[in-house]
């Protein structure tokens, strides 16, 4: 059963630095004559999210604790909302791992990916 995002954090995601993307579905081979042969490689589509938050130092401390021992390193899945549905998903971490950066005052920035499960 994944973990669920602690309510403390954030849920919404900051605009600046958002991005989704979708994963390659389709594998192409060259013949030795005609047309590309393009066929489905998955089944599953997955979706990609570049996220952004802004949190504060207690956030980000709970943040960490989530990620490190919760999900052990951000090895396994959570719950959350999609960022663009608002619909419950399952996601699970991918590299690089989060990284921060100072907004100011008490503020940080935190950014990371995150794809559905």
């Amino acid at each position: 059963m994944p973990a669920i995002w602690p309510a403390t954090l954030p849920e919404y995601v900051l605009q600046d630095g958002f991005g989704e993307s979708l994963n390659q579905q389709t594998i192409e081979s060259q013949p030795d004559t005609g047309s590309p042969k393009v066929r489905r490689r998955y089944t599953k589509v997955v979706r990609k999210f570049d996220i952004t938050l802004q949190m504060t130092q207690e956030q980000k401390e709970t943040f960490e604790s989530f990620y490190y021992d919760t999900l052990n390193g951000g090895s396994l899945t959570f719950d959350w909302v999609d960022p663009l549905t608002r619909a419950a998903a399952t996601f699970r971490f991918r590299s690089p791992a989060p990284k921060y950066g100072v907004i100011g005052g008490i503020y940080v920035r935190a950014q990371f990916t995150i794809e559905t499960a």
